[in-house]
């Protein structure tokens, strides 16, 4: 006998047109993207620059309301940004406002426990409010974390100072 090959339908797959076309436009889609991507973070970073720039032009002014609501715009944007959280209860503090201020600092310090600015700006509003243990733990946790730290060295001799007085002034009223 004869010998043919057997004839089987095979379905030969080939980049069509509409494939190519499908390719060629999700690279492009991509490629829209990110440079809409790269613009939003760009504009989100001037936009924080500048709105950082006005608050603290604000601050130095002693223009601390009008600086709190530009640090708010900035904390919408984004929530753990120390810095404006920093600042903003540096803002309470000049304010007299020790409460907010409080809030602020230890909002941050649970970002960022490590922050020895945070600590010692803690310590110095629990020093006005004369809660002077407290911010006495405050300036200990700072020199635990950098023990050459000038600052918290003098502010802790202060608080220290105002520690005995109180304490003197307690001993004479139960005497």
């Amino acid at each position: 006998g004869t010998w043919e090959p057997a004839l089987t339908a095979r379905t030969i797959h080939s980049a069509g047109p509409g494939v190519i076309a499908e390719k060629s436009n999700m690279k492009v889609i991509l490629i829209i993207a990110a440079v809409i991507l790269a613009a939003g973070v760009i504009f989100y970073y001037n936009l924080t620059s500048d709105l950082t720039g006005r608050a603290q032009s604000l601050y130095k002014q002693g223009k601390y309301e009008e600086a709190i609501k530009y640090y708010d715009k900035i904390l919408s944007g984004d929530k753990k940004n120390i810095d404006a959280l920093n600042k903003k209860g540096e803002c309470f503090s000049a304010l007299k406002k020790y409460d907010e201020a409080i809030k602020c600092f230890d909002e941050a310090l649970s970002i960022d426990k490590s922050s020895v600015f945070l600590w010692n700006n803690k310590g110095d509003v629990l020093f006005e409010e004369k809660k002077y243990e407290e911010g006495m733990e405050c300036f200990d946790r700072v020199l635990e974390i950098d023990s050459a730290n000038s600052y918290a060295k003098d502010r802790k001799n202060i608080v220290l100072k105002s520690l005995s007085t109180d304490w003197n002034h307690r001993g004479t009223s139960l005497l």
